[in-house]
C-alpha cells in the first residue's frame, strides 16, 4: 500500500487534505510526543497527539521555563471503533467544534 493510500485510509475527510504535502511541511523538523491526550469533553471519541520541535541539533533548557510550540494532531473515533485523523494545527479544538452539538 502506498503512503498516500494509507494516509487517505487513516483520514476522517481525505478530500480536505489534498495531496498531504502541507501536512508533511508542517511536521518537518518535529517529532511525535509520547502520549495521547484524551479530550476533556469527549475522552472516548476525541483525542490529540502532540508534535514538538526535534531537540537534536538545538540547545534545550533542562531547568526553568521554556516555551515549546506544538502542532496537534486531532483524532476522532468513527462508527466502527477505529480512529481517524480529523485535523492538524497549532491548537486543540473542542469536541463540540469537531463533533457538532450532541
Amino acid at each position: 500500500m502506498s503512503d498516500i493510500t494509507l494516509a487517505r485510509a487513516l483520514t476522517y475527510d481525505p478530500d480536505a487534505w489534498g495531496d498531504y504535502q502541507w501536512a508533511v511541511d508542517q511536521l518537518d523538523g518535529r517529532s511525535l510526543a509520547s502520549k495521547v491526550i484524551p479530550a476533556v469533553d469527549a475522552p472516548d471519541r476525541v483525542a490529540f497527539m502532540r508534535f514538538v520541535p526535534e531537540i537534536a541539533g538545538s540547545a534545550a533548557r533542562v531547568f526553568g521555563a521554556y516555551r515549546i510550540s506544538a502542532t496537534f494532531l486531532t483524532m476522532v473515533k468513527v462508527q466502527d471503533g477505529t480512529w481517524r485523523v480529523w485535523g492538524l494545527g497549532p491548537t486543540i479544538p473542542s469536541a463540540r467544534d469537531i463533533l457538532g452539538d450532541p
